[in-house]
């Protein structure tokens, strides 16, 4: 049998299990507080047979639902009924080996253990055990469960407003929760989805799904197709009409997997929140599932300061607002008060929202005119009109006088705002003996872990926003492994281009003639050297390079693998005395994991420039960002035929035509070169330097490249010796090889290329 729990609140975790004791026992780990489930007709002011009732009662008559202390409408004898709250819920001195009451919530007796409702913190008190707060962290490399099951369990507790700062406190005023990051695994910030809401949000996490798709756009909504409102107070969010996708729990159980959820409000600071994680953590461990139980703590949302003075009102920028209905808050969403309104023009209202005031708090939008990343539109639950409020501040449709003159404000913080501001991110935390150990992952968005909540119970996710295997990371032993998807038209290599013979009546040596060609390489060469560029790290390959690997004759490169990097403001050479300095040494090496390329792919690592000590210095420099990543240099035969191996001391078997890319096309042996490619491309590449960044077409077509070089050449029989220049650009290389590796296929050839070391004067080829 397989058991998952998944205790899933705003505030704080509960739990439901398949019998009465086995329930008290976890719940005691939780926040020790157990229940029964009796469906039984309404028994006015009393919870007798009625806790945590799914019905609930009608005013006046007082409730017993799990929301009953959220609003303050709980029957007198709730407590007694339903928490059993008698005797608290930990041991205190005076409790260690009392006699047994069954009125308590948890037991301090002798027997206790025996029975299996021992208070949380029984053993550590009363026996003299080691809490878990105070034992070093352990890396649980296999989980150690009692018999019975079949992989871990979860235990995910969701904590209301639990904002990503938060966690700055530390180990002063959140012990037991700063063990569980610093011992597990965990993110800088999970991101939460917009509008940044307690419903909305904890229903993407249980269904991996963003608002728009699972339906529930905000704590209050209106739907129009069966015309009827939602709001977390009333009964209709009972309605399963109103609840789209499938979470967690309805996953587990049609695949045999045990699962229950409880709501929970707990309205206390962090310091109590953190008492109640370090229960959990003592139950678990006093009940030997400490090494078993795998934890998720995660927030809905973060917190943003606000105040009632800090309001827009709409009738301050219209001139009627009686015809409209505004949801208000920290976000405010617009329809007419009469569906049948043909006077209603949400166009016209977002027109004279826009630009009114130059303080203006808010910003007016058509919902399909929202910033695409919130993916806030398609549900046509969300109005027409939608006003993105600023962080700190509130919109609302008039001043009411009354609540005016009260001088009293009813909050002093809010969420709702968008969710890449800061204050707004929460926090993510993992840990057990499937998280990995000591762990600090990116930063990600909180539909990514209903796959991971599968991954670990075994499941067959239902169809979900997230990217299936995109938290692998977090996993010490990942289940779902994504695959490449297959190319729709895979690239033809490269053919070799045979010569015109119709010389069209003109020629053009003098404008192609070697020795102009050298010339000019000189002066690109002293252009790109005087430039001291400092841009963008864009990939940084000494941190994760990119993963290569082969498929019959393609190459496969891992996108997973390549790690963005945000903008170096700047960045400083240090100067070398010699032009082979220390690290020239590893600017050139055999790139033996390239061993198992196709035949039909030519590349070698780079040896030094042909021409002067300073391109020398250049190279090596242009390759000193990694010490894996071989050569960007290629060299081709644009005719059929065999390479043969130079010799550097007698007359070469073949000739060399070497072409610089990349060089500054302000010069004018780089406008002849792009001024040779057809189309916009030319007019394109000369109008920009592309050594400056990246352009629309930074890097051209390789067959055309490659048909356009073999059309430049002096001599037919050149072998064309393709240079990629760049100083100082550590981001350009690894980029330019992404995007053009998989193309450089030669038809004809068939050869790998070497060097013969740093001092080598010439490229070795082997056939």
């Amino acid at each position: 049998m397989k058991d998952f729990f998944f205790y899933f609140g705003p505030h704080c975790p509960f739990c439901l299990s398949k019998d009465r004791r086995s329930s008290n026992r976890l719940c005691q780990a939780a926040v020790t507080v157990s229940f029964n489930f009796a469906l039984v007709g309404s028994l006015s002011g009393s919870c007798k047979n009625r806790c945590f009732e799914l019905v609930e009662s009608e005013p006046p008559n007082c409730r017993c639902d799990n929301l009953c202390k959220t609003y303050n409408t709980c029957c007198s004898d709730f407590d007694e009924h339903c928490l059993k709250t008698a005797g608290d819920f930990e041991c205190s001195k005076d409790r260690c080996g009392e006699t047994r009451n069954e009125q308590h919530a948890c037991h301090c007796s002798e027997d206790c253990m025996a029975k299996g409702d021992c208070c949380t913190n029984y053993r550590s008190l009363c026996k003299g055990d080691v809490p878990w707060l105070q034992e070093e962290c352990e890396e649980i490399k296999n989980h150690e469960c009692p018999a019975g099951f079949v992989r871990p369990p979860i235990i995910m507790l969701s904590v209301d407003g639990f904002r990503a700062s938060y966690m700055k406190r530390g180990s002063m005023v959140i012990p037991n929760i700063e063990k569980l990051r610093s011992c597990g695994t965990h993110a800088p910030y999970m991101r939460p989805m917009y509008p940044t809401k307690t419903y909305p949000n904890l229903y993407t996490i249980a269904t991996g799904l963003y608002p728009e798709s699972h339906g529930i756009v905000g704590n209050s909504m209106h739907d129009p197709g069966f015309d009827a409102n939602f709001n977390i107070r009333g009964k209709e969010k009972l309605n399963h009409r109103w609840w789209g996708g499938q979470p967690i729990w309805i996953t587990a159980v049609k695949q045999g997997v045990k699962a229950g959820t409880f709501f929970w409000p707990l309205d206390s600071a962090l310091k109590d929140i953190d008492k109640v994680i370090g229960q959990l953590m003592n139950g678990l461990k006093q009940m030997k599932l400490h090494r078993c139980v795998n934890i998720i703590l995660v927030g809905d949302h973060g917190m943003e300061e606000a105040h009632c003075d800090r309001t827009e009102f709409l009738s301050s920028y219209m001139s009627n607002t009686e015809d409209i209905i505004l949801i208000p808050g920290s976000l405010g969403r617009i329809r007419a008060r009469n569906s049948n309104n043909s006077k209603y023009d949400a166009k016209a209202i977002v027109a004279n929202l826009t630009c009114k005031k130059p303080d203006q708090h808010f910003k007016p939008y058509l919902k399909q005119h929202l910033p695409k990343r919130l993916h806030y539109a398609n549900n046509h639950r969300i109005e027409e009109v939608h006003l993105m409020v600023e962080r700190k501040w509130h919109i609302a449709r008039k001043l009411y006088e009354s609540k005016r003159n009260h001088g009293k404000c009813g909050f002093a913080g809010d969420h709702g705002y968008d969710n890449k501001i800061n204050s707004m991110q929460t926090i993510f935390l993992g840990y057990g003996p499937s998280f990995k150990f000591k762990t600090k992952i990116p930063p990600f968005e909180n539909i990514e872990l209903y796959n991971v909540m599968c991954d670990l119970l075994g499941l067959k996710p239902a169809p979900n926003n997230g990217t299936h295997g995109s938290l692998n990371q977090l996993l010490r032993a990942p289940v779902y492994i994504p695959s490449m998807p297959e190319e729709v038209c895979k690239p033809n290599p490269v053919g070799p281009v045979t010569a015109l013979n119709d010389d069209l009546g003109c020629t053009c040596e003098d404008k192609v003639s070697n020795r102009v060609f050298l010339d000019l390489n000189k002066s690109c060469r002293t252009v790109c050297l005087s430039r001291n560029l400092s841009l963008p790290v864009v990939l940084l390959p000494d941190r994760g390079n990119t993963q290569l690997g082969r498929t019959g004759t393609q190459l496969v490169v891992g996108p997973a693998q390549v790690r963005i990097s945000p903008s170096e403001p700047s960045r400083t050479e240090q100067a070398s005395t010699s032009p082979h300095g220390q690290h020239c040494n590893r600017c050139v090496h055999q790139p033996t994991r390239w061993s198992t390329f196709p035949s039909n792919v030519v590349t070698h690592p780079p040896p030094p420039p042909l021409e002067s000590e300073a391109s020398e210095v250049a190279l090596c420099h242009s390759h000193s960002w990694s010490a894996q990543a071989g050569s960007r240099r290629v060299v081709t035969s644009c005719a059929p035929g065999r390479m043969e191996t130079p010799s550097p001391d007698g007359p070469a078997d073949f000739k060399l035509f070497q072409v610089e890319l990349f060089a500054s096309p302000e010069t004018s042996h780089c406008q002849l070169f792009y001024s040779l490619i057809e189309g916009t491309l030319s007019s394109d590449a000369l109008a920009h330097s592309w050594s400056w960044g990246l352009r629309k077409y930074a890097f051209p077509p390789v067959s055309l490249l490659a048909q356009t070089l073999c059309k430049i050449r002096e001599d037919e029989e050149q072998v064309l010796l393709v240079v990629p220049y760049w100083p100082t650009l550590t981001w350009f290389p690894e980029l330019f090889f992404l995007v053009t590796a998989p193309l450089w296929q030669i038809h004809q050839s068939r050869a790998v290329l070497s060097t013969a070391g740093v001092g080598a004067k010439a490229v070795s080829l082997h056939p």
